[in-house]
């Protein structure tokens, strides 16, 4: 059976079918409540965007990478400031 959010008032039955009340879930261990993609932002410092920063810098740096071993110059060099 599924546990909704108000565990501590919630009774099921265990294996012997007898009832048992669910443990109490301290409150610092609770899961904090996360927006739905159709209510959360996705530009300035959320977690959404700041993935997408680092996937997309992760993929420049390695393009860049290849380019100097393709080419044997560095960035500077290839647009003419090296």
């Amino acid at each position: 059976m599924a546990r909704s959010a108000s565990a501590e008032s919630e009774f099921h039955l265990n294996g012997k079918g007898q009832n048992k009340q669910a443990p109490s879930i301290h409150p610092i261990l609770r899961p904090i409540p996360v927006m739905t993609d159709s209510t959360s932002s996705r530009f300035g410092f959320v977690d959404f965007a700041e993935t997408w920063n680092g996937r997309l810098a992760m993929l420049g740096f390695v393009i860049g990478l290849f380019t100097e071993v393709l080419t044997g110059q560095g960035i500077l060099g290839q647009i003419g400031l090296g």
